[in-house]
């Protein structure tokens, strides 16, 4: 049989987006604060985990939003200097008001995950990132300066005391870390052993006395600068997670944990009274601004307290409307459950369309679901219990699972009767369908998730550790992996030999030989994921902060971005029997996942000889085994062919088929794109370009992996309507060159597309793009080099304000709506602000030319 020497591929929808897309599904629209800082009695500014800004200027009676929703993505850490002055770190930004209404972002990297800020003047302060760095400015964050870097350092916490004196404390993978510099950075001590401490808090009310607290009770003092630390038995028994600490004074303080108790102090830390019995518990943050009035924010509980006591009693100034929700569960296609904090169980029996809220007994954090059978679901919390119901939620019991109310971190039930919970120190099971649970296991501490493939086999992570059990649960075997150090948030096991891990930086570990080895798989993220899924061996996806979700087809080769509506952490996600999708957010609400309604591809299959197109039939195939099948018609000598895409989520699908001729139809493609990608196309769809154009060629050759580059390198008219186009792949062998033919219509930008497939390996396969422009009966190929810069605008989506960040000292840039009109020209310097506030929200095009080139970005107006 004759191949085809061409295979193309129209997206004739022009529209693929739905496809990768998430849609938010609301529930609640919350303030849910996680840091909080008052000037004076009146002025007071809170951060949200859903990305706004609250002030009040009534001492928190009203509580009024700056910025709209997720605005400066989550923020978590505030300083206020003034009532018009401060800053706010959030998702990889560093923010700066200077009326106290308006923020601007002042440093962005997207390769940090910042975690709090501290200043102790105008123009000296640090901003540390999630887990190894500390930035510091000595002009009032007009420049940013590492003083601390080190992935092994675990940093949870850093205070600025004084101009000399900075304190961090953390963990690194299972030893604790205390930091310490009386130079201002210059120089770093870690004074004492930490070891197998997991330390989250810090706080000196001098550059002398300090406090610290951690994981499991861990409380410690210094007296002298943090050269020694006395440890306390005054917790021992606290068994909650990141626990805070804050004082008013050398002698009034108060210790919190995130899913628990409140202490305060009046005698420095030698006693401690229990203020949770009072209903004032799960407090995240505390500022006080004089010795008797202050305010403690609660993200868990989405509320605000205020104090005239010292903080002996607390009363309620704001309370959020909706529930951060922790997890979502579906036991078919169309039943599914979430939960949260407040004691929130959402339900729904209509694949999602409606959920119904179930009334709960407690307001404490539920944190995850566990379904041993469609009628009985299983969640646990944050004091050591469990909410059940045994009849599809008719009826409801709350019961005991940690005689010590510890936080249960996560339950499965690999069969109706057998059931595993993991909780800090302890693996809790039962035989008997919940009746009765017994501690199992205690080889160490920090169990974050476990996952069952039946009664007997299973693995649990620690945050540092790997165990797998075949025994059910009887005896444990490490299997922790030796490619490096991480810090594990969660595990998925969907076969006897395959298992993925995440975590911190973005890490995807993945095992196929039951954890004997483990490789580091190139997830393209430095978020946290927190959470991950697999509906078989090869398709799962995982997610985390930033409102990332990660999806695979290939058994975790390659990790592919999906966009979603905001960037809020992602505490759980699922996947349902019929392809679709559901996640958790922690702002309230949920996203959904659909495959496509409606799009198609049309196949034009023909060879440079007119005479060789015949009618025939074409098969396209997932994966997964669907198939669909359509008839080639004649049609102008090129045979064409409509294939609808209805139903079909993003993945491998081959392409197969015949003619009368005897030709073979064959090629493969990916919906959007494949993991190996180079060049433009990132997303769908450009609204500066007319048409994609695809074309598809056999390419069988172990080296795809190893391409390091691969770029459109020339194009030409083989008549009016036919562009003529070569492909430079660069590999270790030497350069390689491809060519194809492309039909365009009405001049405009096109993108056009090159993919190779490998019959014989379908997951083998790579994607070169590039743009051309078609004007006048001439093509003109974008050879712009500015791609090739770490060019960046941020924030994008914005409201008035954006950031142009390139490494060229000058650019000429144009902001153009959506038809191409322009509407501001300017010349603009690396990390310059704009002004964007006289302009019309929607979707604008900026168009940016230095000395590589030109290129157009897209920006989003709110």
């Amino acid at each position: 049989m004759k191949k085809l020497t061409f295979l193309y591929l129209l997206i004739s929808s022009g529209n693929l987006l739905s496809q990768t897309t998430w849609e938010n599904v609301p529930q609640a629209t919350q303030f849910s604060p996680t840091d909080i800082e008052f000037t004076d009695l009146n002025n007071g500014w809170a951060t949200s985990i859903n990305g706004y800004i609250a002030h009040t200027n009534d001492g928190g009676d009203t509580w009024s939003l700056q910025g709209s929703y997720n605005s400066y993505a989550a923020t978590v850490g505030i300083d206020m200097l003034s009532s018009t002055h401060g800053y706010v770190v959030g998702g990889h930004s560093i923010y700066e008001t200077t009326d106290g209404e308006h923020w601007d972002a002042i440093y962005t990297d997207s390769m940090d995950y910042f975690a709090g800020v501290s200043f102790v003047n105008d123009t000296l302060g640090i901003a540390y990132v999630a887990g190894y760095k500390i930035l510091k400015t000595t002009n009032g964050g007009q420049t940013w300066d590492t003083i601390f870097f080190n992935f092994n350092g675990g940093i949870y916490k850093a205070q600025f005391v004084d101009e000399n004196t900075i304190v961090a404390v953390g963990e690194d993978y299972g030893a604790g870390n205390i930091f310490v510099s009386h130079d201002s950075g210059l120089t770093w001590a870690a004074p004492q052993d930490a070891s197998g401490l997991w330390l989250t808090d810090v706080f000196f009310t001098s550059n002398q006395n300090g406090h610290l607290v951690g994981q499991n009770g861990i409380y410690m003092t210094t007296t002298d600068g943090g050269l020694t630390w006395q440890n306390s038995t005054q917790f021992q028994n606290l068994m909650q997670p990141y626990p805070s600490v804050y004082f008013i004074s050398e002698t009034t303080g108060f210790v919190n944990a995130s899913y628990g108790q409140c202490f305060r102090t009046t005698d420095g830390g030698a006693t401690w009274t229990d203020l949770t019995v009072n209903g004032n518990r799960n407090f995240s943050s505390m500022y006080f601004v004089d010795a008797q009035h202050g305010w403690a924010a609660s993200s868990v509980l989405t509320e605000i307290k205020r104090t005239s006591d010292a903080g002996l009693t607390w009363s309620s100034v704001y309370t959020g409307s909706g529930w951060g929700l922790t997890d979502v569960v579906f036991t078919s296609a169309a039943e599914g459950w979430s939960c949260g904090i407040r004691g929130t169980v959402l339900h729904t029996v209509d694949n999602g369309s409606t959920w119904s809220l179930i009334e709960s007994p407690v307001q404490t954090a539920f944190l995850k679901i566990g379904a041993a059978d469609p009628q009985n679901i299983w969640i646990v919390d944050e004091q050591g219990k469990a909410f059940h119901t045994p009849n599809g939620g008719t009826n409801w019991y709350y019961s005991t699972i940690s005689q010590a109310g510890a936080n249960l971190m996560d339950i499965d039930f690999p069969t109706p009767q057998v059931g595993y919970v993991a909780g800090p120190s302890y693996i809790y099971k039962t035989v008997n369908g919940g009746g009765n649970w017994t501690e199992d296991w205690y080889p160490g501490v920090n169990y974050m998730a476990l996952d069952f493939l039946n009664a007997d086999t299973g693995i649990v992570i620690t945050t540092e550790q790997i165990f797998r059990t075949s025994d059910s649960a009887v005896t444990w075997s490490e299997i922790t992996p030796t490619v490096g150090v991480h810090a594990y948030n969660d595990i998925a096991y969907p076969a006897i030999d395959t298992a993925y891990v995440v975590g911190y930086q973005g890490i995807i570990l993945s095992t196929y030989d039951g954890g004997n080895t483990w490789t580091l798989q190139n997830s393209g993220t430095t978020s946290v994921l927190t959470d991950v899924t697999f509906s078989s061996s090869t398709h799962g996806r995982a997610s985390g902060y930033d409102g990332t979700i990660l999806v695979t087809w290939d058994a975790g080769v390659t990790w592919i971005p999906e966009s979603t509506p905001a960037a809020i952490q992602i505490s759980g996600i699922t996947m349902t029997q019929d392809n679709s999708a559901w996640a958790a957010k922690a702002d309230g609400n949920l996203l959904r996942f659909e495959c496509s309604t409606g799009d198609s591809m049309t196949v034009n299959t023909y060879t440079l000889d007119p005479t060789s197109n015949c009618n025939g039939s074409v098969l396209l195939s997932s994966v997964s085994g669907e198939s669909f099948v359509t008839h080639v018609t004649s049609q102008d000598q090129v045979v064409q062919s409509s294939i609808n895409l209805s139903g079909l989520c993003e993945g491998y699908y081959a392409l197969d088929g015949y003619n009368s001729c005897g030709n073979d139809l064959n090629g493969s493609f990916v919906i959007p794109v494949p993991g190996y990608f180079f060049g433009e196309i990132t997303g769908f769809p450009d609204p500066s370009v007319v048409s994609y154009l695809g074309n598809v060629q056999e390419f069988c050759t172990d080296q795809i992996p190893t391409i390091t580059y691969a770029r459109l390198k020339e194009v030409s008219l083989v008549n009016s309507t036919t562009v003529l186009a070569f492909w430079e792949l660069i590999r270790p062998s030497g350069a390689l060159q491809l060519s194809g033919l492309y039909e365009v219509g009405q001049d405009g930008m096109y993108a056009i597309q090159l993919s190779l497939y490998c019959e014989e390996n379908p997951f083998e396969g790579l994607v070169v793009s590039g743009k051309i422009y078609v004007d006048n009966n001439t093509v003109v190929l974008n050879t712009s080099e500015l791609e090739m810069e770490s060019l960046t605008i941020f924030p994008n989506p914005a409201s008035d304000k954006i950031t142009i960040r390139f490494q060229s000292a000058t650019a000429n840039l144009i902001i153009r709506d959506i038809n191409g009109k322009p509407l501001l020209s300017k010349s603009v310097t690396s990390n310059e602000g704009l002004d964007l506030s006289g302009l019309s929200a929607g979707i604008l095009l900026a168009e940016i030319t230095t000395e590589n080139g030109t290129t157009t970005k897209r920006i989003v107006k709110n």
